[in-house]
């Protein structure tokens, strides 16, 4: 079905955008209104992308929080070009999380929850399943940063490798040529972590 010669999927695409255009335009007035949006909008996507990347609840909480004000402090030099808005609050995400993390290494700091979730499966026979995703979060942890940020982006995320591509800075071939070798090293990692628990 079309609306005036446009299909009603790109009608939706050209709403969401000009409603997105607005919310940044008001951003950037300071509207309280307009940051609670923001914040209620993207606040649980950028902390599930820090915690996944930390392992460290109250860690992840912080920063997460800390991309919303640094997002306050930028929001000036924001210019909407067709990247959304969330796409920008991942790619600071990225940023603090990275330097969270060469911090860290430098002080030996180690996260509380060792890399558990309240999110994991409480049903008494997931014994496995936990096992199965703390192995997971092991070998992610173990990937280099623009590694970790694909398979987070697109496979927790869900984002496509368009979108990936924009936060990151990169062409969308250059992301799927890291999602691969990532998958790939994942892969070896788990195998080899496997072979030393028989």
């Amino acid at each position: 079905m079309t609306v005036a010669g446009r299909s009603r999927d790109s009608v939706l695409t050209l709403r969401r955008e000009f409603d997105e255009r607005q919310l940044i335009e008001a951003a950037k007035e300071l509207s309280a209104e307009a940051w609670s949006t923001i914040y209620d909008m993207h606040f649980p996507k950028v902390y599930s992308y820090v915690h996944r990347r930390l392992g460290d609840k109250a860690a992840a909480e912080d920063l997460a929080s800390q991309v919303f004000l640094e997002a306050l402090r930028g929001i000036g030099g924001f210019r909407y070009r067709g990247v959304s808005l969330l796409a920008w609050l991942y790619r600071i995400a990225h940023n603090l999380t990275c330097d969270h993390l060469r911090r860290r290494r430098v002080h030996g700091v180690v996260p509380l929850d060792n890399g558990h979730s309240n999110h994991e499966p409480q049903v008494p026979d997931a014994a496995e399943q936990v096992h199965f995703w703390q192995d997971m979060s092991r070998a992610l942890r173990r990937l280099s940063d623009a590694q970790q940020q694909v398979l987070i982006l697109r496979f927790v995320e869900g984002l496509p490798s368009a979108e990936v591509a924009a936060i990151m800075g990169k062409r969308v071939g250059t992301v799927r040529v890291i999602q691969n070798r990532a998958l790939g090293r994942m892969r070896e990692l788990l195998a080899a972590d496997s072979r030393r628990e028989e």
